[in-house]
């Protein structure tokens, strides 16, 4: 009875605590949709009042509540994106899909999660899906043109975005994504009108702004492209990438320095981009600025913050050359070489760089690479066959007499008198580089000054003021599109110090022009006129300037430099057969002046077309991209 008793009793607890088994069991299962629809409402209360995280624990409190409750675990992982936690919103986003895979939201959700990710192509089957599921709203189809634009599939992103304007006809975002697809396609005018609409129905679209600006440089309209950018940038001072385009926009405007204080502000807000400072770095060495260890500066920067890229290499490499460290130069173009062997442009930088310092067989070695990387490239073929010439012009030139006893003694600057038996040289060329994305105007050499020997029995030549030699300057960089087309003055060449042993001249040396006996009077006179000329040569009057010049040569025929400056005024004209008409007469009448050499060689070169394109040809300036720019592109970005 007893053993019956104690049997009854066990059966009894086992079936009591089963019970309560079960109705713990079936609590758990069973969703409180109630509590978690309120815990969700209180997430969204704290998005809105920036709580993120009371945000996310409130919906998590949703999702314990209610595992199917896909709003709020969209919610959470929006939040846990903007909080840098990818894969706990991808996790969410998952889960979601999973739990109800019928919700268009979430496929909309998840597909802006993967374009803001950057994986455009597994966001554009989300935005279809969503589409599949009824959810053809303008948002939806403007998010996957978005993605289709970044896969540069434009012609699918402006079916979209059309798509989008006509579900909602007051919605500014679709009209600045097919602005943008149409300016990738060069229809500039067609996406002005986009931007323009887009800025209608908002007034304060600052990156409409920013993108009509974009577009209006590709119509070489700079002047609507700086008014768009400065609204732009009072709507909104932060905007980093409008500050950096409103550099190059300036630049293009020839506003050296408002250009350089846009950058400094770029640099000041986004420390770590290289592209900002070969800009800047550009800049500071062009003609007009001079600043050339500054633009080392800037370009050394880019190169600690973006160690592999063979174009901040050949970007300092230009600066090492500007400022005389030749070495370093052709060090950093080995560099380039050797990060990126490929490029048809880190060859032709070191080739033409051996060029102009007068290394002929270095010089046909990477030109020639250069060309098997780009066959089709008739500028640097034709620098190749200069280069080839030269080669078998110094293997079989001939010893060439010294001047006559009466011929003017010079000391050029850098270098001694030569010995009474020295064989005369052309002098190096100088270093020189051209902004490949920009096409600019080719170089100009300029007028170089020589300074009589004192013991000289002729009249001495009055050292007239130099205009500052400076180089052709890249623009920087890179992987964009150019935004530019053009530049709005042509820059200027350097000078370089001749060897101090020159070796020989050109055959026309030995044969000086006669002088004719000029008067002190008109001597005096040419050199005033000539003077006054070379002051209009500084401030670009450059009619003007060959006015004096001409009277100059006829007050004093014999009087080198002006035949020399007329020719520079020449070649700034594009006058190429007159300037070396000019520089042959000053060679003729001063068989030294180095300068008339270099002058004269560089405006033969640019008749043929060479000097725009492959002189130091580099890369540098990325903020010269402007037109047509990738939507994909760091400056969409």
């Amino acid at each position: 009875m007893c053993k019956l008793n104690y049997r009854a009793a066990r059966i009894l607890i086992s079936v009591a605590a089963s019970g309560v088994l079960l109705s713990v069991c079936g609590a758990q299962s069973k969703p409180d949709k109630k509590k978690s629809q309120a815990a969700y409402q209180q997430g969204q209360l704290a998005d809105q009042a920036g709580n993120r995280d009371q945000a996310i624990a409130a919906y998590s409190e949703a999702i314990d509540a209610d595992g199917k409750n896909t709003a709020a675990l969209r919610a959470r992982a929006k939040d846990y994106l903007a909080a840098g936690d990818r894969d706990k919103a991808a996790e969410d986003l998952d889960t979601a899909v999973k739990v109800q895979p019928g919700d268009a939201q979430t496929y909309l959700a998840r597909g802006q999660y993967l374009a803001e990710i950057g994986q455009p192509e597994r966001a554009t089957q989300d935005f279809t899906t969503a589409i599949t599921l009824k959810l053809e709203r303008t948002e939806v189809y403007n998010a996957r043109g978005m993605a289709f634009s970044d896969m540069r599939h434009y012609d699918n992103a402006i079916e979209d975005f059309t798509q989008a304007i006509k579900l909602r006809l007051d919605n500014p975002e679709p009209y600045k994504g097919r602005g943008i697809a149409l300016c990738a396609q060069g229809k500039y005018r067609d996406a002005i009108e986009d931007f323009d609409a887009a800025i209608a129905r908002k007034a304060d679209y600052e990156p409409a702004f920013v993108e009509r600006a974009l577009a209006y440089t590709g119509i070489g309209d700079f002047a609507h492209a700086d008014e768009d950018l400065s609204a732009a940038l009072k709507l909104n001072a932060d905007d980093v990438r409008a500050w950096r385009v409103r550099g190059a926009v300036r630049e293009r405007l020839g506003r050296d320095s408002d250009a350089i204080a846009d950058y400094s502000e770029a640099i000041k807000r986004d420390p770590n981009d290289a592209r900002t400072f070969l800009a800047r770095g550009a800049v500071y060495a062009r003609p007009q600025q001079q600043r050339y260890q500054e633009s080392l500066e800037d370009r050394d920067q880019a190169v600690k913050l973006t160690p592999n890229s063979a174009e901040a290499y050949i970007a300092r490499g230009s600066s090492y050359h500007f400022l005389g460290q030749h070495d370093k130069g052709i060090a950093d173009r080995t560099t380039a070489i050797s990060l990126d062997p490929a490029s048809s442009l880190a060859w032709t930088a070191r080739g033409n760089a051996y060029y102009l310092l007068n290394r002929y067989t270095e010089a046909v070695s990477d030109l020639r690479q250069a060309i098997r990387l780009d066959p089709g490239n008739r500028q640097v073929q034709q620098l190749l066959e200069i280069a080839e010439a030269k080669v078998q012009e110094s293997s079989a030139a001939a010893i060439v007499k010294p001047p006559p006893a009466d011929t003017i003694a010079v000391t050029l600057p850098g270098s001694a008198p030569p010995a009474p038996d020295a064989k005369p040289a052309m002098p190096s060329e100088p270093p020189s580089e051209v902004k490949a994305e920009l096409k600019p105007e080719p170089g100009t050499p300029l007028p170089a000054e020589v300074k009589p020997d004192p013991k000289s029995a002729s009249a001495p030549e009055v050292k007239p003021e130099p205009i500052s030699p400076t180089p052709v300057e890249p623009t920087p960089p890179s992987n964009l599109k150019a935004e530019v087309q053009s530049v709005p003055k042509a820059p200027s060449r350097p000078e370089m110090k001749p060897q101090s042993k020159p070796t020989s001249l050109p055959a026309e040396a030995n044969a000086p022009s006669p002088k004719p006996a000029i008067s002190p009077a008109n001597r005096q006179s040419a050199i005033a006129l000539y003077k006054q000329g070379l002051a209009l040569l500084q401030g670009d009057r450059l009619a003007e300037a060959i006015e004096q010049l001409d009277a100059a040569v006829i007050a004093d025929p014999t009087l080198a430099l002006a035949f020399n400056a007329r020719g520079y005024a020449h070649y700034r004209q594009k006058q190429f057969a007159e300037a070396i008409a000019d520089y042959d007469k000053a060679i003729a009448l001063n068989p030294s002046y180095a300068n008339a050499y270099l002058n004269r060689s560089l405006a033969r070169l640019d008749k043929l077309k060479l000097i725009p394109q492959i002189a130091f040809a580099v890369v540098g300036h990325a903020l010269a991209c402007l037109p047509g720019e990738s939507p994909a592109s760091p400056y969409r970005r």
